[in-house]
């Protein structure tokens, strides 16, 4: 996606047109999360989990966690995608 723009300043200057791209891979997979007898998991506590079995996508490790009341707050079933382990890009402004 590239953007581009111009404005003008307050001493009537026009600015310099930027411009900016982003380029993203996708992977796409399916992993099944079947739970039975969820009725039975309510009353876990806020913050407890159940997690999937460990799958993989594009060479990482990931688990569902299934909160059943809740990661934070109680109000809401919460359901987290987790990453475990494997190659990660990590940027920081």
């Amino acid at each position: 996606m590239a953007y581009s723009s111009s404005c003008s300043s307050s001493a009537n200057q026009t600015l310099p047109y930027t411009s900016s791209t982003c380029s993203t891979q996708s992977i796409e997979a399916t992993h099944d999360f079947v739970v039975t007898n969820f009725s039975l998991l309510d009353g876990m506590g806020l913050g407890k989990h159940v997690s999937s079995g460990t799958f993989s996508v594009g060479g990482t490790d990931w688990s569902i966690r299934l909160f059943p009341d809740g990661a934070e707050t109680k109000a809401h079933v919460s359901v987290l995608l987790s990453f475990l382990r494997g190659p990660c890009a990590w940027y920081e402004d």
